[in-house]
């Protein structure tokens, strides 16, 4: 149980990481990421019920659960390119310009290795992706 809170933790910390590098280097060269337009009419609560329990529970049974079990059961050979593939997918779908890719894939790619690293435990990147929802909404407050 230690070990599988461990990686949570590291993969946190991998993902406030890989967000400060990307910050620093977007405001290095003056990149500024259009903000959409808020609901001023959500709640705080359906929003952070929206963003740290529905989001992460379909997204990580979407973009981890499903494919890498597919892929698995079919042979190992095909976890790490369909890890790569649902993560540019993911990062895809996240992204209304060119860096959501980079970006949010990239912490597809760390949700993954959480995912992977805990024997294929959805309720850790589920537990992942929601601690990175809620600091990202406490931040924005």
């Amino acid at each position: 149980m230690w070990k599988k809170i461990k990686n949570i933790i590291f993969g946190y910390i991998l993902c406030l990481v890989w967000i400060l590098i990307v910050d620093y280097f977007f405001s290095q060269i003056g990149y500024h990421q259009v903000e959409g337009e808020s609901e001023e009419s959500d709640s705080f609560y359906y929003i952070a019920f929206i963003l740290c329990i529905w989001a992460p529970l379909w997204e990580e049974a979407l973009y981890r659960y499903g494919p890498i079990t597919i892929a698995k059961s079919i042979g190992n050979q095909y976890v790490i390119p369909v890890i790569i593939m649902s993560s540019c997918i993911f990062g895809w779908g996240h992204g209304e310009s060119h860096d959501g890719v980079l970006i949010q894939g990239v912490l597809g790619l760390i949700f993954s290795m959480v995912y992977i690293k805990n024997n294929y435990s959805y309720i850790s990147s589920v537990l992942l992706h929601s601690g990175y929802n809620l600091t990202l909404l406490l931040i924005n407050l």
